[in-house]
C-alpha cells in the first residue's frame, strides 16, 4: 500500500500508473508498465556525460514532454534537483529513483551478480548483492567508443566521418576499436575483482552479465570469457538479449507485489528534497 495525501492506494492501482523513465547518453527509453516501451529517440548530445547529467534543462525537458502518468520510476539514482523539479511542478504524485546498473541484472533475471555494460560513455563493471552495487569500476572514455555503431545482427562496425584513425583502413579500424574495447573490460574487471571479498567472488563470477547498447558483436561475450578465465576460475559469461535492459528491469521492478518504495507528494512536502536522506535513497556511486 503506498500513502498519497492521507489515503492508501492499492498496489494494483499504482501499476497501472506507472511510468518508466530511461535516459541513457546515447538513447531515451520511455513508456507504461506492463507495457512496451513506447517512446524512443536520440538524447541530444552532452545531455548526460559519464551518465551524470550534465544539462538539467534538456533532460528535465524530456520528462516532462513526455511523462505518461503521476507516478515515475527513474534510472541513474537519486537526484536533488530532479526530485524537486518535478515535485514543485506537481507534475508528479510519487517517484522511485533506481540505479541503471541493478535495473541491467535484473532484467537477466538476477539480484545477485556482476554486470558489464559497454555503452555509449564506455565501460563499467559492477558488483551487486542483494540488488545493492557493493563495488564498481569505470573507464569513461565515451569520445572513442561513441565514434561507433553496431549494425544489428553483424559483428561489424560503422564509422562516424570524425572518427580520430580515417586514414587506416576499415577492418584495420574494427579491429583497434574492438581491442580498445576489450581491453577496457579487462581491465575493469580486474580491478573490480580485486576490490570484491573474497567470499563473494565465486557466486559473481560465476553471475557475469554483459550488457548495454553496444555489447551487441556475437564475439564479444565469448571473448570475455577468454581474457577472463586466464586468470580466473568459474567464470560465466552471459549476454542480456535485451538492449533495453535498465528499461526492462524496470518493468520488471514495477510488477513485484511488494513495490511500496515511491517518494509521494506528502513526503516532498514535509521533508523537501532532504526526504532522500530521510528515506536513505541511495546515490549512484
Amino acid at each position: 500500500m503506498l500513502l498519497i495525501n492521507n489515503f492508501r492506494l492499492p498496489l494494483h492501482m499504482i501499476k497501472n500508473d506507472i511510468f518508466i523513465i530511461d535516459i541513457g547518453t546515447s538513447f531515451y527509453k520511455m513508456g507504461h508498465s506492463l507495457r512496451d516501451c513506447s517512446i524512443f529517440g536520440k538524447t541530444p548530445d552532452d545531455t548526460l556525460v559519464d551518465k551524470e547529467i550534465n544539462d538539467y534543462e534538456t533532460y528535465l525537458n524530456l520528462i516532462e514532454s513526455n511523462l505518461g502518468t503521476e507516478y515515475l520510476i527513474i534510472n541513474l539514482g537519486a537526484n536533488r534537483r530532479v526530485l524537486s523539479n518535478l515535485f514543485e511542478k506537481r507534475l508528479v504524485q510519487g517517484i522511485m529513483f533506481v540505479d541503471d546498473r541493478v535495473m541491467d541484472l535484473y532484467a537477466a533475471g538476477k539480484n545477485n551478480g556482476i554486470i558489464i555494460n559497454v555503452s555509449g560513455s564506455g565501460v563499467e563493471c559492477a558488483a551487486i548483492c542483494d540488488s545493492l552495487v557493493v563495488e564498481s569500476v569505470k573507464i569513461y572514455d565515451g569520445k572513442e567508443i561513441d565514434a561507433w555503431i553496431l549494425k544489428d545482427g553483424e559483428d561489424k562496425f560503422v564509422f562516424k566521418e570524425t572518427f580520430n584513425y580515417l586514414e587506416e583502413s576499415k577492418n584495420t579500424l574494427e579491429e583497434k576499436v574492438k581491442q580498445k574495447v576489450l581491453n577496457d573490460i579487462e581491465k575493469a574487471m580486474n580491478d573490480l575483482i580485486n576490490k570484491i571479498k573474497p567470499e563473494m567472488k565465486n557466486s559473481l563470477l560465476a553471475n557475469i552479465v554483459l550488457c548495454g547498447g553496444y555489447a551487441k558483436p556475437p564475439s564479444l561475450t565469448e571473448k570475455i570469457y577468454d581474457v577472463l578465465s586466464k586468470e580466473h576460475k568459474n567464470i560465466k559469461v552471459t549476454k542480456e538479449l535485451d538492449i533495453f535492459s535498465t528499461y526492462t528491469g524496470c518493468d520488471i521492478l514495477s510488477r513485484l507485489d511488494d513495490l511500496d518504495y515511491f517518494i509521494g507528494m506528502k513526503d516532498y512536502e514535509e521533508y523537501g528534497a532532504n526526504v532522500l536522506d530521510k528515506f536513505n535513497i541511495e546515490w549512484r556511486k
